[in-house]
């Protein structure tokens, strides 16, 4: 039962560890089994001592299940510690994260990490372990990074008292409607929407977490079947965009009392197609700065809702800018923030709509351009699904790139003509409403658009798809990445598109992937993604299977052994195995 008791209070998370629930409560499930209420206090006592006993002052709490996560945030906080979350789980990443802490609390082990690190199940048995206290929200820090969707991740601090106010507003405007529920979810729990919506806000109330992460829309039925409880999805646009296909929504309305989309835009159609289809589908706009800002809910696609503010949350506009100024408890600092988005003139329900982004507005040969504005025109062709423009600075000069995914249409094109063609088709299209600045020098044509764990699409990654010297692709877009359940490796599903230049001369009529490029890739994934480090030293049982044909999805599987030195990869698709082996570097002395 939710903790009604709780509902109303201004400061949910102070008291959450002391919330009078029975020994039978659940507070998370998975396919492990369940975790009680008592095991969790236990738990979290566990980590808190650990981490007093070294005197720790900063842990890095790092894990993709839900129930670890908590065990570990909950720990730290009561441990009276800053709490530092990966922005992902790149050992690149990780490793700077870690710089700056003093321990770390994970659901693996981190073997490039030099710091002392605690696991719950390496926890020894009758070790000491702090008692449920109250949690000092206003000196807890939370450090955050963003998505890095518009430019390089910025780190961000918060305090547990701007996300406990968050979880009152959430409780006070969603909770009646969420009732007895079981949180699921497809983003992870180390970003500000997961961190809220899967975790903190659930455990503040009562309601049962899923353990795991769904990663791919067709195991959303299978899980929903999982026990009779009514689920809450917590879902980032682009899956749900991706699911919509796949999933039957009058079987799966029954099961499915609410989802949440936050992290990025929602297309209009998804949304309404969900309303309309029986499932209510909540839009949270907000940001890691801010806290969730507005809400709505989209039924007609040809005529969106504004945007609604959430309760305790103010907002205007900046007359000077059209910026969107917002005022709450949620916010990472005191005073009234200042957001990168412009929108339209309040209504009088103080409702607004977005307008685009401030920081996407450039500046290529002296004339400004709106990038919102270039890919609305684009969406409106009837060769594009989905499109991304960025500037970039090639001997220095500005100009723009498009990263296009094309519809059916635009695919046929290609087939029928070439890539270049449809370039020239959509330069044709801008070129009739924007001066020619507007029109990119560069294309990109993909299969899907790259995505993070958030749901979101990283800056780095779109220009990655442009970094060479001649202007080519070299290396394809990395859609997913996903841990290896099997072997605890890494599995990244890429798009070796027709594009790349190594395609080129190889053969003509039937473009194939050279094999020594498939090992040059599976190195540089390796280091890029797993912290390979070392001199090359010697190909080892290297298999070539099948060829790798241009325009086939396919999926890179990586293992990295540091103890051997050992890099393990393997390349398959839709068709079979194409390619694998081991790499050898020098072992470190």
């Amino acid at each position: 039962m939710t903790d009604v008791a709780r509902i109303n209070r201004a400061d949910p998370l102070a008291d959450v560890l002391l919330a009078d629930r029975p020994a039978s409560h659940v507070v998370a499930g998975g396919k492990a089994g369940v975790h009680l209420w008592p095991d969790f206090l236990r738990h979290v006592g566990a980590a808190a001592a650990w981490l007093e006993s070294l005197g720790a002052k900063r842990c890095l709490v790092l894990a993709e299940d839900c129930y670890e996560f908590a065990v570990g945030f909950l720990g730290a906080a009561r441990a009276g510690c800053q709490i530092v979350l990966a922005g992902n789980l790149q050992p690149g990443h990780v490793g700077e994260a870690a710089s700056a802490v003093d321990a770390a609390i994970a659901d693996r082990m981190l073997p490039d990490v030099p710091l002392p690190q605690w696991r719950r199940g390496d926890a020894a048995a009758g070790a000491r372990v702090l008692s449920p206290a109250p949690l000092v929200t206003e000196a807890v820090e939370i450090v955050m990074y963003t998505s890095g969707s518009t430019g390089a991740a910025q780190r961000i601090t918060r305090t547990l008292q701007t996300l406990s106010a968050e979880v009152a507003t959430l409780e006070a405007c969603f909770g009646d409607q969420l009732g007895d529920c079981r949180v699921m979810g497809t983003v992870p729990p180390y970003h500000i929407y997961g961190l809220l919506h899967r975790i903190l806000w659930p455990l503040s109330v009562g309601r049962m977490i899923a353990c795991e992460t769904i990663h791919f829309p067709p195991e959303v039925p299978d899980r929903l079947a999982v026990g009779e409880t009514p689920v809450c999805l917590v879902a980032s646009p682009a899956f749900l965009t991706r699911a919509l296909p796949v999933l039957d929504l009058g079987k799966v309305s029954s099961a499915v009392r609410a989802i949440f989309s936050s992290g990025g835009p929602l297309p209009p159609e998804t949304g309404a197609a969900f309303n309309t289809g029986g499932i209510a589908l909540q839009e949270i706009y907000g940001s890691t700065e801010t806290g969730g800002i507005a809400h709505r809910r989209v039924f007609d696609a040809a005529s969106p809702p504004a945007w609604e503010p959430l309760p305790t949350v103010a907002v205007r506009r900046d007359e000077a800018s059209g910026q969107l100024v917002v005022q709450s408890p949620h916010l990472c600092v005191p005073e009234p923030f200042l957001c990168g988005d412009k929108i339209s003139p309040l209504d009088r329900e103080g409702r607004f709509f977005l307008l685009g982004r401030v920081d996407r507005v450039v500046k290529i040969e002296e004339r400004r351009l709106s990038l919102d504005e270039l890919e609305q025109c684009l969406k409106g062709c009837a060769e594009v699904k989905e499109a991304r423009f960025l500037a970039m600075t090639r001997n220095g000069r500005a100009s723009l790139g498009a990263v296009v995914v094309p519809s059916d249409a635009g695919w046929a094109v290609m087939e029928t003509e070439d890539r270049q063609a449809l370039a020239q088709r959509l330069s044709r299209r801008l070129s009739h409403r924007f001066a020619p600045s507007a029109v990119p020098r560069r294309w990109r044509f993909v299969r899907m658009l790259p995505v993070n764990a958030q749901g979101k699409v990283p800056m780095a990654d779109l220009e990655a798809l442009f970094r060479d010297g001649q202007g080519r692709q070299l290396r394809p877009a990395v859609l997913e990445a996903r841990e290896n359940a099997a072997d605890g490796g890494l599995v990244l599903t890429l798009d070796v598109t027709r594009d790349i230049a190594y395609f080129d001369g190889h053969f003509s009529d039937y473009p194939v992937l050279p094999g020594v490029v498939q090992v040059d890739w599976a190195i540089a994934y390796g280091r890029e993604r797993l912290g390979v480090t070392g001199r090359f030293v010697r190909l080892e049982a290297i298999k070539f299977f099948r060829i790798l044909p241009a325009g086939t999805k396919t999926e890179l599987a990586l293992r990295y052994d540091p103890a051997a030195a050992k890099l393990y990869f393997e390349f398959s698709s839709a068709l079979g195995r194409h390619a694998s082996g081991r790499v050898q570097f020098e072992a470190k002395a």
